[in-house]
């Protein structure tokens, strides 16, 4: 599996999945295999000076193993963000899960935001936590294979 930027024409496979708006900023990166074609892709819009928000959709977990990090190290390290954002309903519990294992936070509910009974959270990975995660799984890594 490999990652590339996604085209304006591939960005309708993520808005399929997440219900994303595609806006004039729109970008996305995805991860493809030879046999499948695009099996995750990640987006990012609402870009502001500071934060860019980001819609996240995989046909199998194993897109995540390769999507992951640049999925997250763009918005900070080529982007120049501070914060990184997301909006998951609150029924949406797999999505709200994975976020919040990836490092992003719950940061408010917005009351019957998607509908009635059902919450809209907003969530954020904030650029020192994404840097604290790196090198946490970077000092993993090397004592894994310095065990080995």
């Amino acid at each position: 599996m490999r990652v590339y930027p996604a085209t304006a024409r591939e960005f309708r496979w993520l808005r399929e999945r997440t219900g994303c708006v595609l806006t004039d900023d729109f970008t996305a990166i995805k991860a493809v295999d030879a046999f499948s074609g695009i099996r995750g892709m990640v987006g990012y819009s609402n870009n502001t000076p500071l934060s860019v928000q980001m819609h996240m959709a995989a046909t199998t977990p194993l897109a995540w193993r390769y999507l992951l990090r640049p999925a997250l190290s763009y918005p900070f390290l080529e982007g120049g963000k501070e914060i990184a954002l997301g909006i998951i309903p609150e029924g949406n519990g797999p999505s709200l899960h994975f976020a919040k294992h990836v490092g992003m936070t719950e940061r408010h509910r917005i009351q019957d935001g998607w509908k009635r009974g059902e919450d809209l959270i907003l969530l954020e990975l904030r650029r020192p936590k994404f840097i604290e995660l790196c090198n946490r799984n970077f000092r993993r890594i090397h004592a894994e294979r310095k065990a080995a």
